[in-house]
């Protein structure tokens, strides 16, 4: 359970060391940001620098107001805003909360002013509230994924022993909670609501709609695959579906990310399924290995059934009928 925490704060620290900066960005608005009109335009344009996925697309009138009558249309890099018709004179925002290719909210405003420009207040972000849920969730996933996937692959074909199931277990559990947390934690950021929002089928909904669910649905499978392997550990079936499983942590992570879609996603795809796959091995080892150093098992003879500590090796005295 030690080595499950360790585990745990060295992946806390590596996520918070390793912050992306190649979210998508606003390349354009038409009308441009900050724009005086002399009368209001029928739509907004915004054009990302890579396909995106729309969240939370508010206009807020120069009146203060909310309008729920504005329509949101998103194609590739484009999101049309349509206005409803009547805006009243002054300064209107646009807000907008996209996804990107890699999952990530990015979160922005554009304003334009019918007649003169006037003082009109943005909406509050909410999304800060949840930012810990989402890497604590973050955090188990990769647990479940690296050392419960990783560790059913090192107990079916290597390590043949029951030697830490346990912890495997534990972490294949912890894993399969935060990918579900995930999912909600992600709608939720999408949509800019509180947490109570978690219980809605919208956030849910539009979670699925975004680069990161399928990812977490692969997740999710491979978690399931490999815990359902750990009923019988050691016959074939297990090890065929312990190599179904880590090969769904490579898929899981190839499904999204910069570091995937970057081109050509010919060769970064494969490359980090790879990458993904070897790392749950490597990681996944470490708890199984460390409890069969510990357990100091022993050697048995044959002949008249005596006992030795496992590092100590075979000699004809041991056996007591000569």
């Amino acid at each position: 359970m030690r080595l499950i925490v360790g585990l745990a704060t060295l992946l806390l620290v590596v996520c918070f060391g390793t912050e992306a900066s190649a979210h998508a960005s606003l390349v354009s608005a038409e009308p441009r940001d900050g724009s005086v009109l002399a009368q209001a335009p029928k739509r907004v344009e915004l054009r990302f620098n890579e396909s995106v996925t729309a969240g939370a697309v508010h206009v807020i009138d120069a009146d203060g107001r909310l309008r729920g009558d504005a329509a949101v249309d998103a194609t590739a890099e484009t999101i049309l805003v349509t206005l409803p018709d009547g805006l009243p004179h002054g300064t209107s925002i646009v807000s907008y909360r996209v996804i990107s290719q890699d999952g990530h909210p990015v979160t922005g405003a554009v304003t334009f002013s019918v007649g003169a420009p006037t003082a009109t207040a943005a909406p509050a972000d909410t999304s800060v509230n949840i930012d810990a849920l989402i890497w604590l969730a973050r955090i188990g996933l990769y647990i479940g994924l690296f050392a419960g996937v990783g560790g059913v692959f090192f107990v079916a074909w290597i390590g043949r022993s029951d030697a830490g199931s346990s912890a495997v277990r534990a972490a294949l559990a912890v894993g399969l909670f935060g990918a579900v947390a995930s999912l909600g934690l992600q709608g939720l950021d999408v949509l800019g609501l509180p947490l109570s929002g978690i219980v809605t089928a919208a956030s849910w909904k539009v979670a699925l709609g975004t680069s990161l669910g399928p990812a977490l649905l692969i997740a999710i499978a491979a978690m399931a695959i490999s815990l359902f392997a750990f009923r019988r550990p050691f016959s074939g079936m297990a090890r065929a579906l312990s190599l179904l499983g880590l090969a769904g942590v490579g898929l899981s992570l190839a499904a999204t990310g910069h570091a995937a879609t970057a081109p050509p996603e010919a060769l970064t795809r494969p490359a980090m399924l790879l990458h993904g796959a070897g790392v749950a091995f490597w990681l996944g080892a470490l708890v199984p290995l460390v409890a069969i150093v510990w357990q100091q098992p022993s050697c048995h003879c044959r002949s008249c059934g005596a006992s030795r500590p496992w590092r100590s090796p075979w000699s004809p005295s041991w056996c007591s009928q000569g």
